[in-house]
């Protein structure tokens, strides 16, 4: 078998420790931030802004979240709105894949079910515009003082002229007064684990947040079923209101 291990020279004002543990030369946090939405139809009660954070340990995540695809057969996207009765066993296992690392979740639900409108729901507004404020506003505020940060958003379409992963950075750097955000970056969630994991975090913190007001939304039903499976991985009794120094969320 090959030696993978690196031996060659390292970047300028980095050491070993350094690159496994996630921090820069300069004393400061290296992150991958993911960012996803859920409820963002124009109906729905409840609309969620997640940010999942992960170091250094993200590149082993992605090979066990591989290894058990290629044990299990299992192809499909890990996508919250995707879980049936037959699946949902395969989302439990990623989410608790996920548990296993030192991962960090913060999720803001904005409570559209009385007089608030519904961020979506006006036809004025391009999508783009109403996803790129939801993702400057949320990860400006879930940032730590000492993060830099790469913050990686779902695929979406934007007017050929419109440079949307610019103008989310900059617009993340003006509102923290640094730069905090040194790239961001439009993914296909297909081939990306990471907004596949904060899509079924998002998604199963909505679905609670749902279960009290929305009668579709069943504690019983798949989906209900690996909302209440998330919360045990994280060692919570519930995803409404957590409060955990890994998984946090609130209503707005």
């Amino acid at each position: 078998m090959a030696n993978l291990s690196y031996s060659g020279p390292f970047i300028a004002g980095m050491t070993r420790s350094n690159l496994k543990n996630g921090t820069t030369g300069k004393g400061q946090s290296s992150t991958l931030i993911y960012v996803d939405e859920s409820g963002i139809a124009g109906n729905s009660p409840f609309l969620g802004i997640g940010a999942l954070k992960l170091r250094a340990e993200h590149g082993l995540l992605t090979n066990r979240l591989d290894l058990y695809r290629s044990r299990t057969g299992w192809q499909s996207e890990a996508h919250f709105a995707s879980i049936t009765r037959t699946t949902a066993y395969h989302h439990i296992e990623v989410a608790r894949m996920l548990a296993d690392t030192s991962a960090r979740f913060r999720c803001a639900v904005i409570d559209c079910s009385g007089q608030r409108r519904h961020p979506f729901s006006n036809p004025r507004k391009a999508a783009w515009r109403i996803h790129a404020q939801l993702t400057i506003r949320h990860v400006s505020r879930v940032m730590f003082d000492d993060e830099m940060a790469t913050v990686i958003v779902d695929k979406l379409t934007v007017p050929e002229e419109v440079n949307y992963d610019a103008y989310v950075n900059r617009a993340i750097n003006a509102q923290l007064q640094r730069n905090a955000a040194v790239m961001t970056v439009r993914m296909d969630s297909a081939s990306c684990w990471g907004l596949q994991l904060v899509d079924l975090l998002t998604g199963a913190t909505v679905h609670q947040y749902r279960q009290a007001v929305d009668k579709s939304a069943k504690a019983g039903s798949p989906k209900g079923r690996v909302a209440a499976e998330v919360a045990a991985a994280f060692n919570l009794n519930g995803l409404v209101d957590a409060d955990s120094p890994r998984f946090r969320t609130w209503l707005e």
